[in-house]
Order: C-alpha cells, then sequence, then structure tokens
C-alpha cells in the first residue's frame, strides 16, 4: 500500500470546491456499483466482488446491521455499504423487484426437508430473502 499516494489523493480530493466535491463523490459512487453481464447475473454489484447489491439491501430489511455484514463480506468497506444504500435509494423498484423475485423462487427450497434454516447472526447464511416473507418453516431443528 503507497500511504503517501493514498494521503496526496485525500489532500486533492479534500481541497476540491464544494461542487467539484459532491460531483467527485457522485462519480465515485456511480463507479463502485455496476452492471457487468456474467457477473452475479448481470445485476448491479459492488466493486468488482461479485457480490450483488440485492443482497446486501435484502439481509439489511432483514435486520442485518453493517457490522454483521461486514462480518460475512470483508471485502466490504463503509464506503461500499453507503454506495450500495445510495443506489438503493435510486432505483429501489429495481431492487426490489429482484428481491422479491428471487424470494419467491426461494420458498420451494426452503420447504425441502434436507434443507436447514441459518443460525441467528449470521447475515451471509440467510435464506429467506423477502422482508414480507411470513410463511412458516415447519419441520426443522436447530
Amino acid at each position: 500500500m503507497n500511504i503517501k499516494l493514498v494521503e496526496a489523493l485525500a489532500d486533492v480530493i479534500l481541497a476540491l470546491p464544494d461542487e467539484d466535491y459532491r460531483l467527485f463523490q457522485k462519480v465515485l459512487t456511480d463507479k463502485i456499483v455496476c452492471k457487468t453481464s456474467g457477473d452475479a447475473g448481470g445485476y448491479a454489484c459492488i466493486r468488482d466482488t461479485r457480490i450483488a447489491l440485492w443482497t446486501i439491501i435484502s439481509l439489511k430489511q432483514q435486520g442485518a446491521n453493517e457490522d454483521e455484514l461486514s462480518l460475512d463480506f470483508p471485502e466490504l468497506t463503509h464506503f461500499d455499504f453507503m454506495a450500495a444504500q445510495t443506489y438503493y435509494q435510486t432505483y429501489r423498484e429495481e431492487i426490489n423487484k429482484i428481491i422479491t423475485s428471487y424470494s419467491q423462487s426461494q420458498r420451494e427450497i426452503i420447504r425441502d426437508p434436507v434443507f436447514k434454516r441459518r443460525q441467528p447472526g449470521s447475515a451471509a447464511g440467510q435464506i429467506i430473502i423477502a422482508p414480507d416473507f411470513e410463511d412458516p418453516v415447519l419441520g426443522f431443528e436447530d
């Protein structure tokens, strides 16, 4: 890591006039969240991690906080989570549609008697995606 380069970049960024600073933040945020065909089904991902943004948003909707998400996705930073939230605020309908679609397809998997539910506190193992999922899952023991 080149700390001098990073510090110099930070100094330049902080010296930007307010309007340019806002533009820099927008451009950087837009570059953090990107869609690449072939990666994560073409859904919006965070940087080059192939972590689909809808996954992070869904887990947050289910109650996972940033500390839990950071444990399960150590490659993501606080700024990545902020960029994901900003993208979601702009494209809420698109992301909610993906979450709902995925949830519906998962209902059959969840009912598989071999499938076990995740342990509380582990966001990466979360399987019930939609925040409106209310069907009980019977026959599972932790």
